[in-house]
């Protein structure tokens, strides 16, 4: 069989593109925010995500600790309306919080994420038992 020079191209183009798509080393995450993953779960559950939030860790009443939270602004707001009791609904906040489900290694440095604006990478599971944190489904499982 014969191949021509456009045929050889090709074929190194098509192993060239295969090894790209199998070679694990070359998954990259996809930079997210909490929003971005409770209003899109399907999208990102089960794939690696660097998650660009407010981390809170600790104990604050409904939450528990360790969140990500979409922001300082959306982190006091809903302080706010805790605060207020009656006025507060968790399903209004959901979206903005996501809970941790690992969050040793943050605790480790608590002072380097405790209530910083933060990137942190990891992989969104949908099967979190984590109560008394965010009141959504989804977390961050930390690489």
């Amino acid at each position: 069989m014969k191949f021509g020079c456009k045929h050889s191209l090709v074929f190194l183009l098509v192993i060239g593109a295969s090894s790209i798509i199998f070679d694990s080393s070359n998954a990259r995450s996809i930079r997210v925010t909490p929003v971005d993953v409770n209003t899109h779960a399907e999208i990102y559950v089960g794939h690696a995500v660097d998650v660009d939030g407010y981390v809170v860790l600790g104990d604050r009443g409904r939450m528990g600790g360790h969140v990500v939270m979409e922001s300082e602004d959306e982190y006091k707001r809903e302080i706010k309306m805790y605060a207020i009791g009656g006025a507060f609904d968790t399903k209004v906040f959901e979206k903005y919080c996501l809970n941790i489900e690992n969050p040793e290694k943050l605790y480790r440095n608590i002072s380097k994420y405790n209530y910083k604006k933060v990137i942190i990478s990891g992989i969104i599971v949908d099967n979190n038992d984590e109560l008394g944190s965010c009141s959504g489904r989804l977390a961050l499982r930390l690489k």
